[in-house]
C-alpha cells in the first residue's frame, strides 16, 4: 500500500491484509516515502463512472458540492455504456401499477411485474433515461453510445470535474478516515483531497483498500440467484448474418474451461440489433464448471489475476466461437466481428460490510426501514410475493447499506453497497437512485460538517422527496416524520 506519509511497514501491511487486498505471494517491496502533488481539492470525489457513479456525482454537484468523478475508461456509463449493456435491468420512466401491461415495461415470464423502483423512477435517473430515449434507437449499440454521451453531458452541466482514462489506485487515509484518492494516469501519480469519497467502483475497491470489512460472494448464493456469485460476461457486436437462413439459436461446441474456475459459453442466442439489421449481439458468459451450468464461477471479481485471466480468455474465445458459427451455422458463413466491448460485465463481486446488509429475505417480506432512501422491487422477491403470496411487495432500501463499518469519510453506492447475495443491488435504475441518494448525502454531510455515518437521514429524505423519490404513501411519510 502506498500512502502520502511515512507509516510503519507493519501498519501498511495490516491495512492491506485486513481488507484481503493482497497478492497471493508472501514477498513484499517497501516503497519509499514520496511527495505526491495535490491535483484537486474538492468536497466530494467519486471513484467509478458507471451509472451509479454518474448519478452520485451529478447529485453532489447540484447540491452545491465541488465534485470530481474519476474513471478508468475513456467514456462514462460503465456496463450500460462501454459495456454494451445486455437487455433487461432498466425501467421506463412513467408511472406504474401492478395491473398495467404496457409493452414498454420490462415484464418477466410467469405473470409477475419485473419492475424495479416503485412506483416510478425519479430524479436524475428519470432525466437520464428520458434524454437517452430522445437520442437513440432501442438497439444496444446506439444506446450504449447515447448513455456515455448523456452521462457526460449531465456531469458537465452540473459542473463536475471529469477525470477519465485515470485509475484510482488507493485511498488517502488519516487513521481510519478516508481523506481523498491517489490516482494515476499519463501525468503520473496525483492526489485528490476530498471531504467525502464515494466508492462506485462496483467491487468496493476503494473501501476494501481503506481497510473496510468486506463481504465476498459464496457459492451457496447460487441457490437463490443463478447469476450469483459474481456473474461475468462480455458482449461483442457481429455482422454478416443472413437472418432468413439463421435460426438465431446457439450452436453446440465445446466451451473453454478456465482450470476448473469456470467454463466460457456463448449466450443462448444471438440477439438481432434491429429488425432490419444484419448485426447482432454476440455475448459470452462464464458458467459454473460443473452442472448445473449456472451463470457463476469460482473466480474472484476482486482479484487482479483472476480478472486478467478472464478478460484474456473471453476475448480469445469470441474469435474462436465466431469461427465455429461460420463453419456450422447456416446463414453465418460471412459472420464478422464489428466491435468487442472494452468493458467486462459483472453482476456481482465483493461489497462492503455496511452498517446494514440488505438481503433477499428483507425483499421477500417487504421490510421497512426508518432510513429508507428508495423502494425496490427485487426480481426474485417479486416472483415469490406476487406469485406465491398473491400480493407484490416492494422493500425499503436503507441508507446504512452505503455506510461501511469501521471507516469514515466514505459511502459505497451501486454494487459496492452492502448486500447478500452479491447480485441483489445491481439493477440499473435502482443503483441510479442509490447513486443520487449517496451524492446528495455526501454534499449534505460536507455542508453540515458531519461524518456521513452521523448524517441526519431525515434531511436527506426531505431532499429526495423534493426530487420526486417515492418513500411511501402519506401514512408512511407521517410515520417517518416527513409529513404532519
Amino acid at each position: 500500500m502506498r500512502r502520502g506519509m511515512a507509516v510503519p511497514v507493519w501498519v501498511a501491511l495490516s491495512v492491506v491484509l485486513g481488507s484481503r487486498m493482497v497478492w497471493p505471494q508472501a514477498d513484499y517491496v517497501v516503497e519509499p516515502q514520496k511527495r505526491i502533488p495535490v491535483i484537486y481539492d474538492v468536497d466530494v470525489a467519486v471513484a467509478g463512472g458507471g451509472v451509479s457513479g454518474i448519478c452520485a456525482a451529478v447529485a453532489a454537484a447540484r447540491s452545491g458540492a465541488r465534485t470530481i468523478l474519476v474513471d478508468r475508461m475513456g467514456s462514462v456509463g460503465g456496463m450500460w455504456g462501454p459495456g454494451y449493456k445486455p437487455p433487461g435491468g432498466s425501467q421506463a420512466p412513467g408511472p406504474y401499477s401492478e395491473t398495467e401491461k404496457a409493452d414498454r415495461y420490462d415484464k418477466a415470464k410467469g405473470g409477475y411485474p419485473a419492475i424495479w423502483v416503485y412506483p416510478e423512477i425519479a430524479g436524475i435517473s428519470k432525466e437520464f433515461i428520458q434524454r437517452i430515449e430522445r437520442l437513440s434507437d432501442v438497439d444496444q449499440l446506439s444506446q450504449a453510445s447515447a448513455v456515455s454521451y448523456v452521462g457526460t453531458r449531465l456531469l458537465r452541466e452540473a459542473g463536475v470535474e471529469l477525470l477519465v482514462s485515470t485509475y484510482v489506485t488507493d485511498p488517502i487515509m488519516e487513521g481510519t478516515t478516508v481523506k481523498g484518492l491517489f490516482v494515476e494516469n499519463k501525468s503520473g501519480r496525483g492526489a485528490i483531497k476530498a471531504k467525502v469519497v464515494i466508492d462506485a467502483t462496483g467491487e468496493a475497491d476503494v473501501a476494501r483498500r481503506a481497510g473496510a470489512p468486506a463481504l465476498y460472494p459464496k457459492e451457496i448464493y447460487s441457490q437463490v440467484d443463478g447469476h450469483s456469485p459474481n456473474g461475468f460476461g462480455l458482449s461483442a457486436i457481429v455482422g454478416g448474418i443472413d437472418w432468413e437462413r439463421f435460426s438465431g439459436k446457439r450452436i453446440e461446441f465445446p466451451g473453454r474451461n478456465l482450470g476448473g474456475k469456470g467454463t466460457i459459453r456463448p449466450a443462448p442466442s444471438l440477439n438481432r440489433l434491429t429488425p432490419h439489421s444484419n448485426l447482432a449481439v454476440f455475448a459470452m458468459q462464464l458458467k459454473n464448471p460443473e452442472p448445473p451450468l449456472l451463470d457463476y464461477a469460482k473466480l474472484n471479481a476482486g482479484d487482479g489475476k483472476d480478472m486478467a485471466l478472464l478478460e484474456t480468455e473471453l476475448r480469445l474465445f469470441i474469435f474462436d466461437a465466431m469461427q465455429e458459427y461460420r463453419r456450422k451455422a447456416p446463414g453465418c458463413e460471412n459472420l464478422f466481428i464489428v466491435a468487442i466491448s472494452p468493458y467486462l460485465g459483472l453482476r456481482g463481486g465483493p461489497c462492503i460490510e455496511g452498517e446494514y446488509t440488505f438481503t433477499l429475505d428483507d425483499a421477500k417480506v417487504g421490510k421497512r426501514f426508518d432510513d429508507v432512501i428508495y423502494l425496490f422491487g427485487e426480481n426474485r422477491a417479486l416472483q415469490h410475493t406476487c406469485l406465491k403470496e398473491g400480493k407484490c411487495k416492494w422493500v425499503d432500501v436503507p441508507y446504512r447499506v452505503m455506510v461501511p463499518k469501521k471507516i469514515d469519510g466514505l459511502l459505497a453506492v451501486g454494487r459496492s453497497a452492502s448486500a447478500i447475495p452479491d447480485t441483489a443491488l445491481r439493477n440499473v435504475t435502482a443503483v441510479q437512485h442509490m447513486g443520487q441518494a449517496g451524492g446528495t448525502a455526501a454534499a449534505l454531510a460536507v455542508r453540515k460538517n458531519v461524518r456521513v455515518r452521523d448524517l441526519n437521514v431525515k434531511e436527506l429524505q426531505v431532499q429526495l422527496l423534493k426530487e420526486g423519490f417515492y418513500l411511501g404513501d402519506e401514512a408512511r411519510l407521517r410515520e417517518l416524520g416527513l409529513r404532519r
